[in-house]
């Protein structure tokens, strides 16, 4: 391979990288899909991966203040997405739960997702 091919190839290679960069970066679900902040996603796919977690435990997993998760469990509590859940042992607790309608949200999100790297990943060859 010539030195100008070598050049050529990485040339490409920089500018698939660039283009799937961009695209992997941008919000990642389709609005047209998911209709919720990406802050309230986040917070529904920490709740899915932490089942039965304790608010704080979700604030300190995204790294915000309790507070904010609070503010933001309320609004997905009163648009059915998250439901509150009092601790069987300690009142003072508060688990969150998914409810169905955010389960098929997170479906409907995690499914845009994979599209858009499709579409950002097709211009890589092998």
């Amino acid at each position: 391979m010539t030195l100008l091919e070598k050049k050529n190839v990485v040339l490409s290679l920089d500018q698939a990288l660039r283009a799937t960069s961009y695209a992997l970066l941008r919000p990642t679900y389709d609005e047209a899909i998911v209709r919720i902040p990406q802050s309230h996603l986040r917070l529904l796919q920490m709740i899915d991966r932490m089942p039965s977690a304790k608010m704080v435990e979700i604030a300190t997993a995204l790294d915000v203040h309790l507070p904010a998760v609070s503010q933001i469990v309320d609004k997905l509590s009163s648009q059915g997405l998250v439901v509150r859940v009092p601790d069987a042992i300690d009142r003072r607790v508060t688990r969150l739960a998914l409810t169905e309608g955010s389960e098929r949200l997170l479906a409907d999100a995690t499914d845009a997702r994979i599209e858009k790297m499709e579409v950002a990943t097709s211009s890589l060859t092998e």
